[in-house]
């Protein structure tokens, strides 16, 4: 089965199965090489078990796939490997509330950390949380158009943040509110 290059993911429940933490790193792992579970569980250090429930959910929603099996003591292990280069999580704000609730507290983990590797590099910020707020929602009416646009597009997947940076410069230059809103950002952050 050929791996496509960008997925875009909309059924909540596939969202809700992939921002789970451990099936997030099992989908990180995989997005440099096939593996069977007993691979990713000595990587991870997790019991097969464990391993196995993530993969089988990750393989019902379709965000993984058995591509080949091997040998291990002479019993047969599949080796499972992602459907898709990058999954972009697009869930409909028409969602059921406790699963738009999950997807909100996955992007402001996201966000949060995205203010911790800003601060590692040497960046200070004078207010977090009106930061988080900021940012939590410029990117999730960034990414919803964002998203609109890769639907059905066969693009490289090692120019998608190119794409992404020259969509977001194109964007504050031609849209006055997008440049408010960066401009406020940059306010915030030194």
């Amino acid at each position: 089965m050929d791996k496509e290059r960008i997925k875009v993911i909309r059924d909540p429940k596939a969202i809700i199965v992939g921002i789970e933490k451990n099936r997030r790193d099992i989908l990180k792992l995989l997005r440099f090489n096939d593996l069977t579970v007993s691979q990713i569980a000595e990587i991870l250090g997790k019991d097969e078990s464990t391993i196995y429930r993530h993969i089988k959910k990750l393989e019902e929603v379709g965000l993984v796939n058995v591509v080949g099996e091997r040998k291990r003591y002479h019993i047969p292990e599949k080796i499972y490997g992602r459907s898709s280069n990058l999954y972009i999580f697009a869930m409909d704000e028409k969602a059921p509330e406790e699963e738009m609730r999950i997807k909100q507290e996955y992007k402001k983990k996201m966000t949060e950390n995205l203010i911790n590797q800003l601060k590692k590099i040497g960046y200070k910020v004078k207010d977090e949380e009106r930061l988080l707020n900021l940012l939590m929602d410029f990117f999730s009416s960034l990414h919803r158009e964002w998203n609109e646009k890769l639907e059905n597009k066969d693009l490289e997947i090692d120019m998608y943040q190119k794409l992404f940076t020259i969509y977001l410069i194109l964007k504050a230059e031609r849209d006055e509110e997008t440049g408010k809103i960066i401009k406020e950002i940059s306010e915030i952050i030194e």
